[in-house]
């Protein structure tokens, strides 16, 4: 049986961007609601079964018990990472999830099964099964991205993964360990912890694996890459083969190196919290305490991995990884020096670890998502299986290590948690200087941009508090393509109103001063603001930047004056702004700023600044008029701004 392939993939087996689905399709949708599904009930499952392990080795041994239980969880994707990569490059990546998602529920059934029997080897081996169709369809979930969504769209897309994928492990990492609490009959040695009402867990696992592999099945199913691969009866050479495939490109090798270390500190911070909370939380429910704590973290990746999809801003970001791993370092090294928690909730030691915990969650997220969409969009298209496959057996194999890393740590070098916590800081402090080295311009483009955002919304909150403003007509701003906003200059806040009025691009014309000042010049490169000068040349070349701007569709914004207004009345408007037009079809849209004169930031009075404000919550109006097509005359633009003025 052969596979047709659709006209609209190109000769090398890559889609065309205009038959790639959106962010918002039904297809990348049910991938989330299957990833979120999955990833909740394979953490609900992991611990629920944990405080049972940690029962059934003994209290002498609790520390061996958790590392082993890491340990299953991470072996699979280390023995079954060629059969993954085969699978996601043979068949249907949407067949691949289908059946892991179905298996999910057979197992999570034979789990149950297992704790009320409670015997520990098989809980662990049933844990190994769970993580065996995890690793199984890793490659297909994150292979499928790119040819769901346009290229610009992968890093929102990884975003948005991480953080669904992130929210389940919160739900799972509750749930599960309110799950263990709510059938733990305490004082009663005969049954073990999640053996009392044990129908209770059935039913939360098979209710959540039957949900995810239902929503599985609206995944659109697409071609396989590659149909003629052979499956891998060598699994150990393959992988090898994998792995020399991956690292015959150093930038990938290099961003799966990074994607290890992240699920490496991860696994030695999710180990080491339970060491934490055992140690250091007192009370009747620290299962409950720690759950929170775990649930905050991964939380906090979420966020992070949600915010590297917006920062990135329709590209890959590469910039944002000093960030993420100084976030890491700076919340592990924190946690060294906080207070020692209590079991009471409200108690201020027990928050000063959530928020440091939420901190190093993320910075995770923030290093994490750039790496994956650069894997995702540079690994050649009939072989991205193998590079996930290759990707996923190194960052399994460094939580296999950093399973036994916290072993050695906790076990046999008796270290507590705070110390293990420094050496995570210390190990991701030697990663933020090695990748500043490696992506200097980019770390400064994002500090940039993040300046300048920051510098906006404190614009925003600053105006919002100090004056009470109001926009009338905003009906009368276009939704789309160039325009040129022109209005009164009244105070130096005039340019920050403007500024807040829409959230499209809007690049301003201020003089080439105020741009090259050394406190302002960040603010503006970000805003875009196009400077201007006397000098013929300098305008020219002013004139001809805002044509550019508003044949892109971009809104540009400009005092005519020239000049702040120093009697309180509208001064003739320079006609220079009118050459803008030329060569476009952008309307203008007058706007009439009124109740700043008098104010500390007007000329009232003589003076700009030093004077007594009157007042606190200036009532201030912005009057937007309708658009002027086709504006010849500059004394016509500014009548229609007077009359936007208060009537008398």
């Amino acid at each position: 049986m052969t596979t047709t392939v659709s006209a609209a993939w190109t000769a090398d087996g890559v889609r065309g961007e205009n038959d790639r689905e959106g962010l918002g399709s039904r297809s990348f949708v049910a991938l989330l609601a299957a990833q979120f599904l999955s990833s909740a009930n394979d953490n609900m499952f992991r611990w629920l079964m944990l405080p049972l392990a940690k029962f059934l080795a003994g209290p002498e041994h609790d520390s061996t018990a958790v590392a082993l239980g890491l340990a299953f969880s991470v072996l699979p994707f280390l023995l079954f990472a060629a059969p993954a990569g085969y699978l996601a490059d043979r068949f249907s990546k949407r067949n691949v999830i289908v059946g892991c998602r179905f298996s999910e529920i057979l197992i999570v059934a034979f789990g149950v099964g297992a704790i009320v029997w409670g015997q520990l080897w098989l809980l662990y081996f049933l844990l190994a099964v769970m993580s065996t169709q995890a690793a199984l369809s890793g490659p297909s979930k994150y292979g499928s991205i790119p040819e769901m969504v346009s290229s610009d769209r992968i890093s929102a897309a990884n975003g948005l993964m991480g953080l669904v994928t992130v929210l389940g492990i919160v739900l799972g990492v509750v749930a599960g360990n309110v799950l263990s609490q709510v059938t733990t009959l305490p004082g009663d040695a005969s049954l073990a912890p999640g053996q009392y009402r044990w129908w209770i867990s059935a039913a939360a696992l098979l209710a959540v694996g039957v949900m995810g592999w239902s929503a599985s099945l609206l995944i659109k199913s697409r071609p396989g890459a590659d149909p003629s691969r052979k499956f891998p009866l060598n699994a150990p050479r393959q992988t090898y083969r994998d792995l020399m495939l991956l690292a015959s490109n150093g930038p990938l090798l290099r961003a799966a190196l990074g994607v290890a270390f992240f699920w490496s500190l991860g696994s030695l911070a999710q180990a080491n919290l339970d060491l934490f909370g055992s140690e250091e939380i007192a009370g009747e429910k620290p299962r409950v305490y720690i759950g929170v704590m775990l649930g905050v973290m991964v939380f906090g990746t979420g966020l992070g991995s949600f915010l590297a999809g917006i920062w990135s801003r329709r590209r890959i970001e590469l910039g944002l990884l000093p960030l993420g791993a100084a976030a890491i370092s700076a919340g592990s090294l924190l946690m060294f020096f906080l207070p020692t928690p209590v079991g009471n909730p409200l108690h201020a030691a027990y928050w000063w670890p959530l928020i440091c915990l939420l901190g190093l969650g993320i910075g995770g997220g923030l290093f994490n998502v750039p790496l994956q969409a650069f894997l995702q969009r540079c690994s050649p298209y009939r072989v991205r299986g193998s590079i996930w496959a290759a990707n996923n057996f190194l960052s399994c194999a460094a939580m296999l290590v950093a399973s036994g890393v916290f072993w050695i740590l906790a076990s046999m070098r008796n270290l507590d948690a705070r110390t293990i916590f420094v050496l995570c800081g210390v190990a991701s402090a030697g990663v933020l200087i090695y990748t500043l080295r490696q992506v200097p311009r980019p770390t400064a483009r994002v500090l940039l941009w993040l300046a300048g955002r920051t510098a906006y919304w404190t614009c925003w909150l600053a105006t919002r508090t100090i004056y009470r403003v109001r926009h009338e007509g905003m009906e009368n701003l276009p939704d789309s393509g160039g325009v040129l906003l022109v209005a009164n200059h009244v105070s130096f806040v005039d340019a920050v109103l403007i500024q807040l009025l829409t959230r499209r691009r809007l690049r301003q014309v201020a003089f080439s001063s105020y741009v090259d000042n050394v406190w302002l010049r960040w603010v503006c490169r970000e805003m875009g603001v196009i400077p201007i000068s006397d000098g013929r040349k300098a305008m020219v070349g002013a004139i001809r930047e805002a044509r550019r701007a508003l044949r892109h569709g971009d809104i540009i914004g400009i005092f005519p004056e020239g000049n702040i207004t120093h009697t309180g009345r509208i001064e003739p408007f320079l006609p220079g702004f009118l050459s803008m037009l030329k060569g476009t079809d952008a309307p203008v849209v007058p706007v009439h700023i009124d109740g700043l004169w008098g104010s500390i930031f007007s000329f009232e009075g003589g003076r700009y600044f030093w004077k007594w404000p009157r007042g606190w919550r200036r009532r201030v109006t912005l009057r937007i008029g309708p658009p002027i097509h086709n504006a010849g005359d500059a004394e016509q633009v500014r009548q229609n701004v007077i009359e936007l003025g208060p009537k008398p």
